[in-house]
């Protein structure tokens, strides 16, 4: 997620939070199935993702098919896999945000919430 911008005005401090979002092109381009579009915005939220919690967002789906659609999101450097059998959990890939970013303010894709 990209770091909050401050602003001083002389009396007050502002605090802008970006909040990142695909764009529909690049989801196109990427073809990433409802599953892995939804473990995305899980990640952008809560900053990683496990199996367990993958499996409770799609309770109906089998361990393989979590497996595989992980393997996917790493193959596609989307997310990031951290760690080795039970540890294991998936942040965003460094390799996927710069290039996202840079196309989202391009796009104007990304939303400012200013509090």
């Amino acid at each position: 997620m990209p770091e909050p911008e401050f602003e001083f005005t002389g009396t007050s401090l502002v605090v802008t939070f970006k909040k990142a979002k695909l764009s529909e092109e690049i989801l196109q381009a990427l073809r990433l199935n409802e599953r892995q579009k939804k473990a995305w915005e899980y990640v952008l939220i809560n900053k990683k993702i496990t199996n367990e919690d993958y499996r409770g967002l799609f309770p109906n789906i089998s361990g393989e098919t979590a497996r595989l659609d992980f393997i996917d999101l790493v193959n596609k450097d989307i997310l990031k896999k951290v760690g080795r059998t039970k540890g294991v959990y998936y942040v965003l890939s460094p390799k996927l945000s710069p290039i996202y970013l840079q196309k989202s303010k391009i796009e104007g894709h990304t939303e400012d919430k200013k509090t």
